[in-house]
């Protein structure tokens, strides 16, 4: 790969393998998959266990993004699911239509087959986020307790209503912070740690969008600040 596509590809790299419950011959993996097992199988994060620094920062992350509104939280992934399916409602049909028989042939490992589907992907995948979230829940490695946050959001700028602790409504959002909640973090000294669309210009959460994600031409954002 050349051109920007290629820069990325070098500085996120990413294993399609084992994602959303499966491998690349479309076999089933188990949600309950642990740290250990992803390792072996992932230089990259192999790596970054083996940095203290690098591991907490990763773990930390993970747990935020997987909190409240997070893109990581089962309620958001499901609902996201859900909305491609519904996108793409009438190419997956004419895909399946085509391709179905060479896939069944392809893919398999052994005498076993996977022979799951379209119908019958979206209730698998639904069930292995909810599977995957209740093995995280039970051994996600601990996070060290971080010193309490001190925001006086009084004195932050564009804040129409405060949501919680470091947590804000703002508006100006994309006139003045470029449609991020990165930038406005960055205006009052701090670091993005939740995004949100708002509903009906209130705290209530339309749906999350992470940190370095456009919130598009939105007025009104609810964002997170953490220490830098």
């Amino acid at each position: 790969m050349d051109g920007a596509l290629g820069a990325l590809f070098r500085f996120i790299p990413w294993d399609f393998n084992d994602s959303w419950g499966q491998d690349w011959r479309m076999s089933p993996t188990a949600p309950t998959q642990d740290q250990a097992w992803t390792i072996r199988r992932n230089r990259v994060f192999a790596a970054l266990q083996q940095d203290s620094a690098g591991a907490e920062r990763l773990w930390q992350r993970f747990a935020g993004l997987r909190a409240d509104g997070g893109p990581l939280q089962p309620a958001w992934l499901h609902a996201k699911i859900d909305e491609y399916r519904g996108i793409l409602a009438d190419g997956i049909e004419r895909d399946w239509n085509k391709w179905s028989a060479q896939v069944s042939r392809r893919f398999f490992r052994g005498s076993v087959r996977n022979e799951r589907e379209p119908a019958s992907e979206i209730p698998y995948v639904h069930t292995w986020i909810d599977s995957r979230d209740e093995f995280w829940q039970r051994s996600l490695p601990p996070v060290p307790d971080a010193p309490p946050l001190v925001c006086d959001e009084s004195r932050w700028p564009d804040v129409t209503q405060v949501c919680g602790e470091c947590r804000v409504l703002i508006s100006g959002a994309s006139d003045r912070y470029g449609g991020q909640c990165v930038g406005f973090c960055a205006a009052v000294g701090m670091r993005c740690v939740g995004a949100w669309e708002e509903h009906a210009d209130s705290c209530e959460v339309s749906r999350g969008v992470g940190c370095g994600l456009s919130l598009g031409d939105t007025d009104d954002a609810i964002c997170r600040c953490g220490e830098r």
